[in-house]
């Protein structure tokens, strides 16, 4: 998963954006939109993670089955994400690009990867 999101977004954003991937590996400007994209996808694995916590080893068989706290907690992290990624000084503390529409595409793209490799 993190190499195709790394991957992903130093040689298909430039092409989806019309630039030449080659150009662009080569910038540290890239490096660090590619290491910002694959934080945000460990971070939203993390979260859906969440979801399947149970307390005392219960199994779970359905997704009506997921506590509403667990939820709650994914849910709030999730928006704390998106404020971080928002507000400039707060990307900045924690050194985090703003990801372009090419760098979001791949990101929404990988789950759908995942299910063929």
């Amino acid at each position: 998963m993190g190499l195709a999101v790394y991957a992903g977004s130093l040689l298909l954003a430039p092409l989806l954006r019309g630039e030449s991937p080659v150009d662009w590996v080569n910038s540290a400007a890239a490096r660090s939109q590619a290491q910002t994209a694959l934080t945000v996808a460990s971070i939203l694995c993390g979260l859906i993670l969440i979801l399947f916590v149970q307390p005392h080893g219960e199994l779970i068989s359905s997704w009506r089955e997921v506590e509403w706290k667990h939820a709650a907690l994914a849910l709030v992290l999730l928006i704390a994400l998106l404020v971080i990624c928002t507000v400039p000084a707060l990307s900045e503390m924690f050194e985090l690009q703003r990801l372009s529409l090419a760098d979001l595409v791949v990101l929404a793209g990988w789950p759908r990867c995942g299910r063929f490799c």
